[in-house]
């Protein structure tokens, strides 16, 4: 289900953990869709950073 992705990628808190979800994404499934939404949650998480 797509909305349970989207808020599971939104309740990401940091980079280690989305760094985790970005390699079991590259292991297991290698979806291009969520792949997509994890590297927009990274440039957000990196926005919040400065």
């Amino acid at each position: 289900n797509t909305r349970l992705i989207k808020a599971g990628i939104a309740t990401i808190p940091d980079m280690e953990t989305l760094q985790e979800c970005v390699a079991y994404e590259n292991a297991h499934q290698n979806r291009t869709q969520i792949l997509r939404r994890l590297k927009w949650k990274a440039e957000e998480l990196r926005e919040d950073e400065k």
